[in-house]
């Protein structure tokens, strides 16, 4: 059966093992739950991909830094912030464009991995892009429909962060 595109972001596996950290948002910023989030040069964050330094995936909402409330409004302004799991080992599951069954080999090179594309609360990872080389594709995933993702176009897949483009992550 085929795959069905279903572009939500991602999603933590195991999210009992890690714990979202305060982050404060760069002020314009507009950010979903599931967006992979950088580090820009103000030392804030941010969803958009070259900004800066890996940091993790966004575990909430934008929130308002004076209100505690969540952020109705389409952008960030200073002060709000989000939490997000900045462990450089995290799991995740997201879509990939296209899968492979070599593609777990191909991205265990940190200059080989795949890119991130799409727009917030939508993106996902982009087979045919390694500029910035951010995601390790370790497996396939589960479609929503339960039952295993198929190699080929649109396929869930659960990833890893690229180790060397992560804030907290190793450089050998």
């Amino acid at each position: 059966m085929a795959n069905t595109s279903i572009r939500k972001g991602f999603s933590v596996l195991n999210v009992e093992k890690y714990e979202p950290k305060k982050y404060l948002l760069t002020n314009g910023a507009t950010v979903s739950a599931g967006d992979v989030m950088y580090m820009a040069n103000a030392g804030t964050v941010d969803e958009t991909v070259n900004a800066g330094k890996l940091v993790g995936l966004c575990a909430s909402n934008m929130v308002n830094g004076l209100t505690g409330e969540i952020v109705t409004t389409a952008v960030a302004t200073r002060g709000d912030f989000v939490m997000i799991y900045d462990d450089p080992n995290v799991e995740f599951t997201g879509e990939l464009t296209t899968y492979a069954a070599t593609d777990p080999i191909t991205t265990l090179a940190s200059a080989a991995c795949y890119d991130v594309a799409g727009n917030t609360g939508e993106q996902y990872v982009n087979a045919a892009a390694s500029t910035n080389d951010e995601i390790r594709v370790k497996r396939l995933s589960i479609e929503p429909n339960g039952e295993l993702s198929a190699v080929g176009v649109n396929a869930k897949c659960v990833f890893m962060f690229n180790s060397a483009k992560h804030l907290f992550g190793h450089v050998a």
